[in-house]
């Protein structure tokens, strides 16, 4: 007389119904982000940006398959792995101590921690603007002769701590942040003047950037590459979320910044930065911010723009608002 099931084969007969009742749901889950937006490339500012944003879908769709999303930083290393780039990526810790030792030899003592954090953020600092050790020493050469011979002198410090640095990293066979965002904005320009498709973009019709703040010139340049290569180029999700945007701000970090061409900046700029027919002064100003060209002639005064002064931030809403009251004090309370 046979038994029936012992406990240990229902709890294994059950585990197996529970499997594959969730690889069933994972496959409808990776077939549903692949109709949706899941191949497109977003790109945030920040980890904590990317990592809302991925908590905000994986509480929509339960499960996130090869989200898509990356930080500048993790764009840059996924363009090097990909594009297989000659060098290794050098941790922060480690390119602090080549800092160090390429300070040390330039000035024949060891230098402060505090010293040390500069020239390596110097160094970062000129590398994030696209240039290399010799565009800087090129630079020194076309100096302004009435540059004191102070500034000179440290300017000549910094170039040969910046060539001992680079001549460790080459023995090493390592390349840092900067060096690595260049290699691949090269490897892009490639690319793009060979008709051929970056392996990251294989399968990504469109770019999604959110927010254009905080961004190197270097990274503005590969956003644009980017951009040109995939088959519906770029949108801008989010304009400046969480910041307050001024005049000055805001004509300083337009999308035209780093997008040379125009026809790409109007598919990207914020709805309410877009060239539209204002008349008057309004439309003649939104021309020569968001287009290239020469500015031409003064603006004479009209009534579509007023331009007001204000000591601080309160008197400029109170300047600004002291018209509407009349209409405030219409609406009904309550």
């Amino acid at each position: 007389m046979r038994s029936g099931p012992t406990v240990i084969q229902l709890l294994i007969s059950t585990l197996w119904c529970n499997l594959a009742a969730m690889c069933f749901r994972s496959s409808e889950l990776v077939e549903v982000a692949l109709d949706g937006h899941h191949m497109d490339l977003h790109l945030y500012p920040t980890t904590l940006s990317r990592d809302r944003a991925l908590r905000e879908r994986a509480r929509a769709q339960g499960l996130l398959f090869d989200h898509g999303c990356l930080t500048y930083a993790e764009l840059s290393d996924r363009l090097f792995r990909s594009e297989r780039l000659p060098g290794r990526p050098i941790e922060p810790a480690t390119q602090i101590v080549f800092v160090r030792h390429s300070l040390t030899a330039s000035l024949g003592e060891v230098p402060s921690p505090g010293l040390v954090v500069e020239y390596r953020g110097a160094i970062d600092e000129l590398k994030g603007v696209g240039l290399g050790v010799e565009d800087f020493a090129a630079g020194l050469e076309l100096m302004d002769p009435a540059v004191p011979s102070a500034v000179r002198q440290a300017l000549h410090r910094l170039l040969d701590v910046w060539r001992r640095y680079q001549n460790r990293l080459a023995q090493a066979g390592m390349v840092d942040r900067g060096d690595q965002d260049l290699a691949a904005l090269f490897r892009l320009r490639q690319h793009l003047a060979a008709g051929t498709t970056p392996a990251l973009l294989q399968g990504v019709p469109r770019v999604v950037v959110h927010d254009v703040y905080h961004l190197s010139l270097v990274h503005y340049a590969l956003l644009s590459l980017l951009i040109k290569q995939v088959d519906e180029g770029g949108t801008l999700q989010h304009f400046s979320s969480g910041l307050n945007v001024d005049a000055v701000t805001f004509a300083e970090f337009t999308w035209q910044r780093f997008v040379a061409d125009e026809s790409l900046a109007a598919l990207v700029l914020p709805e309410f930065a877009r060239p539209r027919p204002r008349g008057g002064n309004l439309e003649t100003l939104s021309e020569r911010l968001f287009s290239r060209g020469s500015v031409g002639e003064a603006i004479a005064p009209d009534d579509t723009l007023t331009v007001i002064a204000a000591p601080g931030r309160a008197r400029e809403v109170g300047r600004q608002s002291r018209p509407n009251r009349p209409a405030i004090a219409l609406v009904p309370v309550g």
